[in-house]
């Protein structure tokens, strides 16, 4: 079995441990905007203006557009189960608290 590179790791432990704080700050952010869906928008809105920048910096080149069409829509999923999931943690979180993530 090939070991994962220490840099992998801390990466993934990281990630995991992020996750139970954006339910908690998305929750909060909920509470102030007045509805979770706000929250929600604004959540990848920020996701986004993180993401754009290091893309440019990074020199990820523009996808070939042209052959999306031809995809099953099935590949949609990610962006549903994204909002889903950021929406569910949003009414949730309060209800379970960061426990139970």
């Amino acid at each position: 079995m090939q070991s994962i590179p220490f840099i992998i790791a801390a990466a993934a432990a990281v990630a995991g441990a992020l996750v139970p704080f954006q339910g908690g700050a998305n929750a909060a952010l909920g509470r102030a905007l007045g509805h979770p869906l706000w929250a929600t928008l604004i959540s990848l809105a920020i996701s986004a203006a993180c993401l754009i920048p290091v893309m440019i910096v990074t020199k990820v080149p523009l996808p070939a557009l042209g052959n999306l069409a031809e995809q099953p829509r099935w590949v949609w999923i990610g962006g549903i189960a994204g909002v889903i999931y950021i929406t569910a943690a949003i009414l949730l979180m309060p209800r379970l608290g960061l426990l139970a993530s």
